[in-house]
C-alpha cells in the first residue's frame, strides 16, 4: 500500500526528477506535459552543482517546490557515490516540503530510451563486471510510459549476461562496446545495439508518472538505494522461466 494513498489515481501536475547515477548530473522538470532538462558532466562535483541546477530549472518552469507534486529520483544502480548524492538531496527536498518520493532504477531509465518492446539495458560496475537488467517497454492506456522489469536486476560478470530467445531484444548502454570482446555471445543473438545513452532524469520523470497514478510513492526516510553489490542477487538465468 501506498505511504501517500492520497495520491493513487491521479495525474501528476508536475514531477521534479534527479538522476546523478553516472559521471552526468541530471535534472528535471515536468510541468503540464511540458519538460525542462539540465544536464553537467561535472565528475565528482555532483554535490556542488546539484541543487543550483534545481533551483534554475525551477525558475524556468515558473514553479516553487512545494507547487510539485513530488520529487523522482534515479535509486541505482551505478556510481555509489553519484546515487547516495541523488538520493540525499532529494530525501532534503522530501522532508522540508513534505512532497513524497518516487524511486525509479537508472536501468530503466536507460531500457526506456532504446524505444523499443524489449531491451537489455547494461551498465558499467567497475571491477570488471556489469549491472544489466531485461526490460519489456510500452505505454498504460492513458499513454504513460512503462518499464517492466523481467526477473530481476543483476550485477556479475560480462559472460554472464543472459538473454531469452523466445522474441527479439536490443542491447542499450555504453558498457556494450566497453566489454564487447566479453559480450560476444549476447551481442550474436541482439537485433540492434543503441549505445551513446545512459540514465537521464528526463526518462526518470517521464517514469515517474505513472508510479505516480499507481500509488508507488514512499516517505524520504524509506528511500533505499539499489547498489546490488551489497545484495544477495539470484544467479543470472535461474528466473528465466518466469519471464
Amino acid at each position: 500500500m501506498s505511504e501517500y494513498p492520497s495520491v493513487s489515481g491521479l495525474k501528476p501536475r508536475a514531477l521534479l526528477a534527479v538522476e546523478t547515477s553516472t559521471s552526468v548530473c541530471s535534472v528535471a522538470l515536468l510541468k503540464d506535459h511540458q519538460l525542462f532538462e539540465a544536464e553537467e558532466l561535472r565528475p565528482n562535483r555532483h554535490s556542488q552543482v546539484l541543487l543550483p541546477m534545481i533551483q534554475q530549472l525551477l525558475l524556468e518552469a515558473a514553479i516553487r517546490l512545494p507547487e510539485l507534486d513530488g520529487i523522482a529520483v534515479g535509486r541505482g544502480p551505478g556510481s555509489f557515490t553519484g546515487i547516495r548524492i541523488g538520493i540525499a538531496a532529494v530525501q532534503g527536498l522530501a522532508f522540508a516540503t513534505g512532497l513524497p518520493i518516487i524511486a525509479v532504477s537508472s536501468l530503466a531509465s536507460l531500457a526506456v530510451q532504446a524505444q523499443f518492446s524489449h531491451v537489455l539495458a547494461i551498465l558499467d560496475a567497475r571491477m570488471q563486471q556489469l549491472y544489466w537488467g531485461r526490460y519489456c517497454i510500452g505505454h498504460t492506456p492513458d499513454g504513460d510510459l512503462l518499464a517492466t522489469l523481467q526477473g530481476q536486476e543483476y550485477v556479475s560478470d560480462p559472460e554472464q549476461v543472459w538473454i531469452p530467445e523466445v522474441t527479439s531484444w536490443i542491447g542499450v548502454g555504453r558498457a556494450w562496446s566497453v566489454y564487447a570482446s566479453r559480450l560476444q555471445g549476447s551481442i550474436a543473438r541482439l537485433d540492434k545495439l543503441v549505445e551513446d545513452c545512459r540514465p537521464t532524469a528526463a526518462a526518470t520523470v517521464q517514469l515517474a508518472v505513472s508510479y505516480f497514478k499507481e500509488g508507488r510513492v514512499t516517505r524520504p526516510d524509506h528511500i533505499e538505494p539499489a547498489y546490488l553489490r551489497n545484495e544477495v542477487a539470484t544467479k543470472p538465468g535461474s528466473d528465466q522461466h518466469s519471464t
